[in-house]
């Protein structure tokens, strides 16, 4: 019944014989019939064309001549216009295809086809050295999860059209090895980075054009170190800037290789010879890409002589037995790693057990056995169940490490299980929409054993798994969150799962909760055009980066797994992130139409809730573009560039194409500078136009939706320093040290790491001076500089050249020494938490290490060069904590404090520092009347008893200030400390002079003290005067002038310069103002007072007008007596007394009215210190 439903009289066009079948193609919209499609047949299982044809106009069509016995697929294909290809019945491709029986004799009917309509993409490629058409060019069109779309072929002219693509996005690849060098549109040399195109539904995407460049090649030959003999085999591996591969090939018999077509960029080449022993490399005798030496390809030509010598390297063997038989274990995969478990090299089992892995650097690895059928109980050698606690093995150049033998435990009774249920937070399976939900399994090192899929209902399992205890991880769709078991957020916390020997585990069940979500458009400004592929990325509060999405191309986006809380959305690129232009260059800004992250509007989101309509209107930014090339050479260089605006902020960044292009869009009106940098190390990087720095930079004006051209930049060739570090007691090699590189003028020119080997190697350097800095920042060496230096004014100069690398560059460090102690509260014994230590060298004063304390008060520093240092101590909480400061064991300065002595080891110097704990003073300074804040006035604290100024003070900033003090009772004085003062100085609390001032008590507890806060007059006035010697001249000696009230209360003063004149500036208008001449409270002579007189009651007043500033206000001291002269430390003689020694004598100390003179005469005296005479021509 089913062959006579499907078969009916021959139709016209079919023979005898043979089977045929008839459709109709349409539009699947419309239903309008398609003309000249072409309908194709091919035999299913073999996949061989057994006859094809064309719709007619009215979109039927009859094929015949069709003979098999297992059926067709059926294929249509529109031969031009936008509709897309399909196969029979409404399939992509032919393995998902509808089988069609075809009949002897017989024609199957109904095989029709419903259309759907697309859109294409045109351009022209030519060469891009001269814009000559080239036609054969392989045109290719993929999605964006690499799935071909169409394809097609350039014609004569260039052209290409490539029909019937879905609309959405697409990438387009152009090929033409071993002419051109193939790339992707817009001139990227892989796909992963392609621009995406966008395809219209019935509608074709024009412009979308190539300029393709001849290839480059390289060459080289390879040999053996030692014995020069050439190497076969060897690969040979080229990268560019980005480390993207580019080619690769083996050498020949003879060692020589050559890779051909190459993009002419700077490229990096790997060795490595994967059978024959020797340690892999980089050109030039480097060790990883980073550090390898860049060739700078050119278009057409052949760069050789790319020649290496590969050192034997190790090797390491042994035998995996079974642990129940001892027989040979075979197909373990041995696996050797470096110390930081980056993989070496590996093999597999012989059916012996026996193994062997060559070619392994010299140095210290771990070594691996796993078997990958999990029988057997995977282990580290010796005997260990991780990489932490392997034993490591040492191996030696050109020589075999034997006996690294392993005994694998069984997994009985074989492989385990670990099985259970992912749900959603109601119990209900998870709907996928093709994405899939699984677990990971991990043993409790973070090693990952094994994963599993859920199936519709829920149901995973992960298998080949060993006996042990294990971590659990389930996942599924964006819009859930992922967990661990049981039911927590990360590994550390996750409850240990046990897999049972010979049961497994089973019940580790997991509900994933469903996030909140964010959704809206993203439209241009001034039109109704949708902004598509547009980050947009979701910030926390606190400006942690939580989610992000894109836009569609018709602008609507949808950001889902959200945790309840409050976001800020950015919409566009934000400046950190450098090389992604959004497209169409709009002006990216945050929710709700804000510019930055502090006025965005927050978005609430709940779990399980989607909040909708938070859309975004996008302005069209300006842009500025330019080429990068080599100085001198005028190459190429496919350069980093930065825009800052005016305050230094990055505004957006790019990246110059293989010809040194760039553009960099999306940019606000206004004035910007350029940075242009070279990843690669080969070029020096610089800033706009030819400078080296931002703040010399030209700025470049920016106009919206203009383009600012010609921002070029021709960067200089740079130089490059390399070396080693090593331990200076046994010469070993130090890895993980940092490496700075600073001109002689203490600017950083460049940085790096030093690898395992202690090599390291700095490249883009500016030619010049410089000097080098060894700092090891995990503090068991002492930082140093170069050459053996303790500082950078020691440091020796390394000469850096243009194109050359300065070599040998290297340093020995000493262990380090560390200093440790613990910060108290002298009057608790309490330790007190945040206070900074400063470790200062003691001869220079250097700073060379500094620690916080802890909650208990406990600081250690490490990292410190044997010898003394100073202890500075100081509080870094502000006003939300203690005030603390002063120098190690309570001395008042840095040239009177104890010094610590640092040796070399582990074991550091103990230095307790019990401390006097003190407040901070805190408040606002304002114009009296008007309530403005004002800048630049001083606060200063007096002593209540004595009127002593206490070391500490402040100053306001925006009318706030505050400062530390330690305990005891002061007053505080408010002085307009301004180039030129204008307001009225105070005391705390609305106080004209210091006797008058409300007393402040500080605490020894550190609690917080304030506001003590300050309205001041303004127009202010001052005296000026000049204070002189009785009869004439300078007083010698410090002259004080004090402004004071009729009982002798300080408004203010000042010490008088060296010529004696002095400025009281701040002074009230209004009242009587007395003023006073001594000699700064030492009492040498009488004070005096204006004009003339001895006591203040005689003395005259002075009243000042509103701003007045009087002057003429001088003062008479007499001249103080000689003070008499002092011995206050001994004359002393040291050294041995014997002949042929030295004797030195010391002339002590004397006090006294200087000049002090005095001369010395050498005496020679018997044993007993008596009958003594002169050393004749002994004296000074």
């Amino acid at each position: 019944m089913l062959t006579t439903s499907l078969v009916s009289a021959l139709p016209a066009g079919a023979a005898d014989g043979d089977g045929s079948i008839s459709g109709t193609v349409t539009d699947m919209v419309s239903g309008d019939p398609i003309p000249d499609v072409e309908v194709t047949a091919y035999e299913v299982g073999s996949n061989w064309l057994m006859g094809s044809t064309t719709t007619g106009p009215d979109g039927t069509y009859v094929l015949g001549g069709l003979v098999t016995i297992s059926g067709a697929v059926v294929e249509f294909a529109p031969s031009a216009g936008f509709h897309r290809s399909e196969w029979y019945d409404d399939a992509s491709n032919s393995w998902s295809a509808t089988t069609v029986p075809i009949v002897p004799d017989g024609n199957v009917p109904g095989i029709d086809a419903e259309l759907e309509l697309g859109g294409s993409i045109s351009g022209t490629v030519v060469e891009e050295d001269g814009g000559q058409p080239i036609e054969g060019v392989a045109v290719d069109v993929k999605s964006l999860s690499y799935q071909s779309l169409g394809s097609a072929i350039t014609d004569a002219s260039g052209d290409y059209t490539v029909f019937g693509l879905p609309a959405g996005d697409a990438r387009v690849g152009f090929a033409d090895l071993p002419r051109h060098v193939n790339e992707w549109y817009d001139d990227h040399l892989n796909l992963g980075a392609a621009t995406p195109v966008t395809v219209t539904a019935g509608a074709d995407t024009p412009g979308i054009d190539a300029s393709l460049v001849v290839p480059s090649s390289l060459s080289g030959l390879i040999k053996e170190t030692g014995t020069d003999a050439p190497l076969e085999g060897i690969r040979v591996d080229v990268y560019d800037h980005f480390r993207t591969w580019l080619g690769a090939t083996n050498t020949g018999a003879d060692g020589t290789y050559a890779v051909e077509g190459l993009p002419p960029v700077t490229v990096r080449v790997e060795f490595i010879d994967n059978i024959g022993g020797h340690t892999s490399e980089w050109y030039d005798d480097q060790s990883d890409f980073f550090v390898a030496t860049p060739i700078s390809l050119i278009a057409g030509q052949l760069s050789p002589d790319i020649n290496a010598d590969l050192e034997r390297g190790g090797s390491i063997s042994g035998v995996v037995t079974e642990e129940a038989t001892g027989t040979g274990a075979n197909g373990i995969q041995v696996v050797v790693t470096n110390l930081s478990n980056l993989q070496l090299g590996s093999t597999v089992t012989a059916l012996d057990g026996t193994y062997s892995v060559a070619g392994i650097p010299a140095g210290w690895v771990k070594v691996q056995f796993y078997d990958p059928s999990e029988m057997l109980i995977r282990e580290w050698y010796n005997d260990q169940t991780t990489f932490e606690t392997a034993t490591s093995v040492q191996i030696l150049s050109a020589a075999e490490t034997v006996g690294i033998d392993a005994e694998l435990a069984g997994n009985f009774p074989g492989p385990l299980s670990l099985t259970g249920t992912i749900t959603d937070q109601d119990g209900a399976p998870i709907p996928t929409d093709g994405t899939l939900v699984g677990a990971d399994v991990y043993d409790l090192s973070g090693n990952r054993l094994g994963s599993g899929y859920a199936d519709p209902a829920g149901f995973y399992t992960v298998t080949a798994l060993s006996a042990g205890s294990v971590k659990v991880e389930f996942w599924g769709p964006d819009a859930y969150f992922p967990e661990w078991y049981d039911n927590q957020p990360d590994f550390d916390s996750a409850t240990q799962v046990e897999v049972v020997p010979g049961i497994g585990a089973s019940g580790v069940d997991a509900s994933l909760a469903r996030g909140g979500s964010v959704s809206g458009t993203v439209t241009e400004e001034g039109s109704t055009n949708p902004v598509g592929d547009l980050p947009v990325d979701l910030y926390d509060l606190s400006w942690n980066l939580k989610a992000s999405g894109k836009t569609d191309p018709s602008g609507d986006y949808t950001v889902v797994g959200l945790s309840t809380g409050s976001y800020k959305i950015m919409f566009g690129q934000y400046g950190p992130y450098p090389f992604e232009q959004p497209q169409g260059g709009h002006i990216a800004e945050w929710y709700n139409d804000q510019p930055d992250f502090t006025s965005a509007t927050p978005v609430s989101v709940t779990v399980g809730s989607a909040v909708v309509n938070i859309d975004a209107v996008l302005a069209v930014g300006a842009s500025v573009s330019g080429v990068v090339s080599n100085q001198g050479a005028g190459a190429p260089v496919p350069a980093e560039v930065y825009v800052y605006d005016t305050s230094g902020t990055l505004l957006r960044s790019g990246m110059a194409n293989a010809s040194g292009e760039y553009r960099v869009s999306g940019l606000p009106s206004g004035m910007a500078r350029v940075e242009f940098r070279d990843g690669a190390g080969l070029f020096v990087g610089e800033w706009y136009n030819d400078q080296l720095s931002f703040a010399s930079s030209t700025p470049v004006a920016l106009t919206t939706g203009v383009d600012t051209p010609n921002i070029d930049a021709q960067l200089a060739t740079a130089a490059v320093v390399s070396g080693r570090v090593t331990d200076e007691d046994g010469g070993d090699p130090i890895g993980g040290v940092d490496v700075y590189v600073y001109s002689s003028s203490m600017v950083l020119l460049g940085s790096t790491v030093s690898d395992d080997t202690g090599a390291y190697r700095v490249l883009g350097l500016r030619a010049g001076p410089a000097i080098v800095e060894f700092r090891d920042l995990t503090g068991g060496y002492a930082a140093e500089w170069y050459d053996n230096a303790q500082s950078p004014d020691s440091a020796a100069d390394v000469p850096l050249t243009a194109g050359f690398e300065e070599t040998n560059i290297d340093a020995a460090l000493v262990v380090a020494g560390s200093i440790a102690g613990t910060v108290t509260n002298i009057a608790t014994g309490v330790g007190i938490e945040d206070i900074a230590v400063d470790a200062m060298d003691r001869l220079t004063g250097e700073a060379l290490g500094s620690e916080l304390t802890d909650g208990s008060g406990a600081y250690r520093i490490d990292g410190l060069f044997p010898g003394e240092y100073v202890l500075f101590y100081s509080s870094v909480s502000g006003p939300t904590g203690p005030y603390v400061e002063g120098w190690y064991e309570g001395k008042d300065s840095f040239e009177t404090a104890t010094p610590v002595v640092v040796v070399s080891g582990s074991v550091p110097t103990v230095a307790d520092i019990p401390v006097e704990v003190g407040s901070w003073i805190t408040g606002i300074v304002t114009v009296d009347g008007t309530g403005a804040p004002l800048d630049n006035i001083c606060v200063w604290a007096a002593d209540t008893d004595t009127g002593a100024w206490a070391e500490e003070f402040g100053q306001t900033f925006s009318g706030e200030f505050e400062f530390g003090l330690i305990p005891g009772s002061y007053r505080l004085n408010f002085v307009d400390c301004a180039s030129t003062p204008t307001h009225v100085s105070e005391w705390w609390d609305d106080q004209a002079t210091y006797p008058s001032g409300t007393p402040v008590v500080v605490p020894a507890d550190g609690s917080a003290l304030g506001p003590f806060d300050a309205a001041l007059l303004p127009n202010a006035g001052s005296i000026s005067g000049t204070v002189t010697a009785t009869g004439g001249g300078v007083f010698p000696g410090d002259a004080c002038t004090s402004a004071r009230d009729a009982s002798g209360g300080y408004y203010g003063g000042v010490t008088a310069e060296p010529d004696g004149t002095y400025t009281i500036t701040g002074l009230p208008y209004g009242p009587e103002i007395f003023v006073r001449f001594d000699d700064c409270g030492i009492g040498a002579v009488p004070q005096t007072w204006w004009d003339g007189k001895e006591t203040i009651d005689e003395a005259d007043p002075i009243v000042l007008a509103t701003n007045e500033h009087r002057t003429g206000i001088d003062g008479v001291l007499g001249t103080p007596a000689d003070e008499p002269v002092t011995n206050d430390v001994a004359p002393s003689v040291s050294g041995v007394t014997k002949v042929g020694k030295s004797l030195t004598g010391n002339a002590g100390s004397w006090s006294g009215t200087e000049p002090i003179s005095y001369a010395y005469q050498w005496l020679r005296c018997d044993a007993g210190g008596s009958s003594c005479a002169d050393v004749s021509g002994a004296t000074g």
